[in-house]
Parts: structure tokens; C-alpha cells; sequence
């Protein structure tokens, strides 16, 4: 039996199934936040750790993410504005603010791969300006892409037109690519600052790295296929907000899961020698463990006074440490 995915009953049940993975995806992630929110807001809060700029993508990816579930849920439940959902736009806010997000969470680890690159100016602008570009072709995209209408007689708000196909088909192909581009970049750059492969922060960022190209690639490559099937209107973006949630808590968990990862290490290293030996800011930071660049400082600090590295002042290896403690 051959499915008409162009009837209009099938499009009604798609779109009652796209509402209900939209409300699983809503209730997700806001769970997901609630017990998140002592990772950096509480910490801020309490005025225990220092905001950064490392700050503003990670904010930008977790409250992008939950105005994008937000508006979905308002716009698919609210009697009123289902009755106007193509007029009120409510779909093109939930996609705006996805897009931004999935954009905001490569960028969370884009700027690993810019502060490994800082010393060369061209290289550290290019990766900075296709950052940006990624959140303008977002932004773009969640505009133009999915307008929608009621339909009165099933009682759901549906998306009516596919002109955004490929402008979605575009941002998500960018994505995946540009994740790829990123690990590309961290790693080489960490090998060219000369960080030891077997060092915990090396192995740290590398898990992290490839960890997130593949939830990446798991999450924009069903998107992809449900794109490029196009079986109907809904179909093409029934798989865009999970896939975009995926990659917010993916990203967000690996740039607050980076603090601790020295710290018993550091704090061992720290309590074995004399305290005159001991760098004055050691309670500083060894109780800021939460912030997001802490543990690179820690880190930087053990392979300095242990000797670790023992190398001429101008060699690259005893200075790349420093490309470190501004490394979400």
C-alpha cells in the first residue's frame, strides 16, 4: 500500500505527530535546563564565578534552544494563536530561534578552535567571521522558511509551503560540514601548540571534539534525508526540533563538564607542596571550579611548576599552555 503523503489526511496526521514530538522535545529540554541551571547561571548568580565571553555562545545555545520550544508550544496549543498560526508567525520564531540555537552550540566549541589559532590573525578572523556567518545563514533560514496555516477541519496548525527546502537543506548541510571544520582546526591547533597527546586536557577536547561532530552528524543527517525525501511540507521539518535540541545539550554539556577535569589532579599537585611554593590565587581557583576556564588555568599552572615541560623561553611548548585559559 502506497502512502499519499500529498493528501490531506495524511498531512493532518503528520502534523498531529509533528506536535506531539514537538511537546516530547519541549518537556526534554526544559527538564534538561532546570537541572543545568547550577552548572554557570547559579554560579553567576551567587557572584562565585566570573562571566566570560566563552559565556555568550553558551547562553546564546541554552536560551535560544528554550525560546525555540517555548514558541513552538504557545504556537501549537494556544487556541488563539493556532487560529492565526500563519499570521502570527509563531512557527518562524520556533525556527529562528532553533536555528540560532544549533548555530550558538557550534560555536560553543568554534571557540576552541579560534583561541588555538589566536596568534595567527587570519586564521583566528576567518574561523571568528564563518562563526558569525553560521548565525546570519540562521537566521535567514528560520525567516523564510516555514510559514504555516490552520486547518479547521483537524484542528492543527500546518505547514503549507516548501519554498524553505532548500535553504534548509543548505543550513543543516553547512552545519554538519562546519562541526567537521571545527575538530579539523582544534586538534591541529592543539598539535601546534605543542600539548601532549597524553595530557587529560588533549584527551578531554578530542573526546569532546569528535563526540560532538557525531551527535552532529546523528542529528542534521535525519534532517537531511527528511528534506531531501521532501514527502511532504510537514515531513521536511518534523525532525528540526529534537535534532536542534540535541545539539544544545550536547554542546552545553561538554563546555560545563571541562572544569572539574584537573581539579583533583591540581588540587593533589597543589597540597604536596610547601605553602610559599603555592600560587597565591590557588583558593580562587580551585573554589571557582565551575567556571568555564578555571580548570585550563589549573592545568597551565601543574605543567609549569612541576616541570613538566622544560624548555627555552621563546620554544612553543612552554607558552602553549596560555592559548589555554580562554578555551570554553
Amino acid at each position: 500500500m502506497t502512502v499519499q503523503w500529498e493528501d490531506a489526511a495524511v498531512q493532518a496526521l503528520c502534523g498531529f505527530v509533528f506536535r506531539l514530538v514537538g511537546v516530547f522535545t519541549t518537556g526534554f529540554y526544559v527538564w534538561y535546563w532546570l537541572l543545568s541551571l547550577h552548572n554557570v547561571e547559579w554560579g553567576l548568580i551567587t557572584r562565585t564565578m566570573r562571566p566570560t565571553w566563552a559565556h555568550v555562545s553558551y547562553f546564546a545555545a541554552r536560551y535560544f534552544e528554550l525560546a525555540a520550544v517555548l514558541a513552538f508550544i504557545i504556537t501549537t496549543n494556544i487556541q488563539e494563536m493556532l487560529l492565526n498560526c500563519g499570521s502570527a508567525v509563531g512557527l518562524k520564531v520556533t525556527a529562528t530561534f532553533g536555528n540560532m540555537a544549533v548555530a550558538s552550540a557550534s560555536t560553543n566549541l568554534g571557540l576552541r578552535a579560534v583561541v588555538m589559532w589566536r596568534d595567527i590573525r587570519f586564521m583566528k578572523t576567518g574561523l571568528a567571521v564563518v562563526c558569525a556567518a553560521h548565525g546570519v545563514i540562521a537566521f535567514i533560514t528560520g525567516v523564510e522558511s516555514v510559514p504555516a496555516r490552520w486547518d479547521p477541519v483537524h484542528h492543527v496548525c500546518m505547514v503549507v509551503t516548501s519554498k524553505g527546502r532548500s535553504q534548509l537543506l543548505g543550513f543543516y548541510t553547512f552545519t554538519l560540514i562546519w562541526d567537521l571544520v571545527i575538530l579539523t582546526f582544534t586538534l591541529a591547533g592543539m598539535h601546534r601548540q605543542g600539548l601532549q597527546s597524553r595530557s587529560p586536557l588533549w584527551t578531554t577536547v578530542f573526546k569532546q571534539g569528535l563526540g560532538y561532530a557525531l551527535i552532529s552528524c546523528s542529528a542534521c543527517i535525519p534532517a537531511i534525508i527528511m528534506l531531501w525525501l521532501d514527502l511532504n511540507n510537514t515531513m521536511n521539518v518534523i525532525l528540526a526540533l529534537p535534532s536542534g535540541t540535541m545539539c544544545v545539550i550536547t554542546s552545553s554539556a561538554f563546555v560545563t563538564s571541562l572544569p572539574g577535569m584537573c581539579e583533583p589532579e591540581a588540587s593533589a599537585s597543589l597540597a604536596s607542596r610547601p605553602k610559599s611554593a603555592r600560587p597565591a590565587d590557588t583558593r580562587r581557583s580551585v573554589g571557582g571550579s565551575h567556571a568555564l576556564t578555571t580548570h585550563i588555568e589549573l592545568y597551565a599552572s601543574q605543567i609549569r611548576n612541576s616541570g613538566e615541560l622544560i624548555e627555552e623561553p621563546h620554544t612553543r611548548k612552554e607558552s602553549a599552555p596560555e592559548f589555554y585559559a580562554e578555551m570554553p
